[in-house]
């Protein structure tokens, strides 16, 4: 779930709210919603990776990683603790695996061959949010290219 204020030219989202507790402003990481038929807990955070395109090649078949880079999440607002678990989606040729899938940075690989030379995707980050057990995907995606040549 998205919240979101009008800055007055354009919508604008929070990461961040407040409450006033008679003496202070205290900044809250969660709160709670429901959905029809329980509470549900949501976290008033958001999360990037970067960067969001990754490659790599190699002219010996066998398992291609994405050579020398690593894509990473950075988390803003929440309660501060995290876990972290990478989706891919290999749009074409064989299956692109996150190399460490639940590290908060990581780099990806495939299998390829000269049967199998290219293998394309995507990968977002799933967030858990181990203070408040909220759970949200990255808001941007890593386009993973992998090419036996």
């Amino acid at each position: 779930m998205t919240y979101a204020r009008w800055s007055g030219s354009a919508w604008a989202g929070l990461t961040t709210f407040k409450r006033w507790t008679g003496s202070a402003w205290q900044t809250l990481s969660f709160g709670k919603r429901w959905s029809g038929s329980s509470w549900v807990t949501f976290a008033f955070a958001s999360a990037v990776l970067a960067p969001t395109s990754l490659s790599g090649s190699s002219a010996v078949a066998g398992v291609i990683t994405t050579s020398g880079s690593i894509t990473s999440v950075t988390v803003t607002g929440g309660s501060g603790s995290y876990t972290y678990l990478w989706i891919v989606n290999t749009t074409s040729g064989p299956a692109i695996n996150a190399n460490l899938p639940t590290a908060v940075n990581t780099q990806f690989s495939a299998t390829l061959n000269g049967g199998n030379p290219q293998s394309i995707g995507t990968a977002v980050c799933q967030v858990t949010d181990t203070g408040t057990g909220a759970v949200f995907n990255t808001s941007n995606a890593c386009a993973i290219t992998l090419t036996f040549t």
